[in-house]
C-alpha cells in the first residue's frame, strides 16, 4: 500500500480545536516555531494583500488542563486532552495580535505556562467578511510546585530537537539508480 506523502503525517503532534466559547486549554510551553501559513485545502502558502506570505506561530504543549468542549487532534480524529499529552496550538490570522499582546514583557521560555481561550465570537459588519472568533492567550511562569511539570518540558523539548536533527543529518549520496 502506498503511503502519501502530501497529506498530514500520522505521527504530527494533535492541534488544539476549540470549538464553543469559553473552551480553554492550560499547557506548559515545549516549543515554539514560525513559518508561512498554508491554506489547509490546496496546500499553497497563503499571501497577503501585498503578496508577502503569511506566517505562523506554532506552539508545541505539554497539556495541564482544558475547560469546556476542548478537543485535539488531526482532522476528524479528535479527542478530549489528556492531562500529560503533547499538542500543538496554531496561531495565525487575527490571533497573532493577542499572542503579541499577551507576551509583551514576557521572555518565553520552556516551561512557561500558556492559556488559550475562546473569548467570544465578533460580528463583522464588513459585507463578504465573516464573523471572526476571538482567541486570547494568558502566559505566566510555573510555580514552584510546577517545577516537575518544567522537567518533563525541557526532557520532550530535547527529544524534539533530537528527532528534527536526526531527520535533517546529511546522508552520503548513493549512485544506485
Amino acid at each position: 500500500m502506498a503511503i502519501s506523502l502530501e497529506d498530514e503525517r500520522p505521527d504530527a503532534l494533535p492541534v488544539v480545536k476549540l470549538p464553543n466559547v469559553n473552551d480553554a486549554i492550560i499547557g506548559a510551553i515545549v516549543d515554539m516555531e514560525t513559518g508561512d501559513a498554508y491554506d489547509l485545502k490546496t496546500k499553497l502558502p497563503k499571501v497577503k494583500d501585498n503578496g508577502k506570505p503569511c506566517k505562523r506561530l506554532v506552539l508545541t504543549i505539554r497539556v495541564v488542563r482544558c475547560d469546556g468542549e476542548t478537543l485535539v487532534g488531526l482532522a476528524d480524529d479528535l479527542h478530549k486532552p489528556i492531562e500529560g499529552e503533547l499538542a500543538r496550538i496554531i496561531v495565525e490570522g487575527g490571533t497573532w495580535k493577542w499572542w503579541i499582546e499577551a507576551k509583551q514583557n514576557h521572555h518565553i521560555e520552556v516551561g512557561d505556562f500558556v492559556r488559550w481561550q475562546f473569548a467570544e465570537i465578533v460580528k463583522n459588519d464588513t459585507q463578504g467578511h465573516n464573523d471572526y472568533k476571538n482567541r486570547k492567550f494568558t502566559l505566566r511562569k510555573p510555580k514552584p510546585a510546577e517545577q516537575f511539570i518544567v522537567a518533563e518540558c525541557e526532557q520532550h523539548h530535547q527529544d524534539l530537537k533530537r528527532s528534527a536533527a536526526a531527520i535533517n543529518e546529511p546522508v552520503e549520496a548513493t549512485s544506485d539508480f
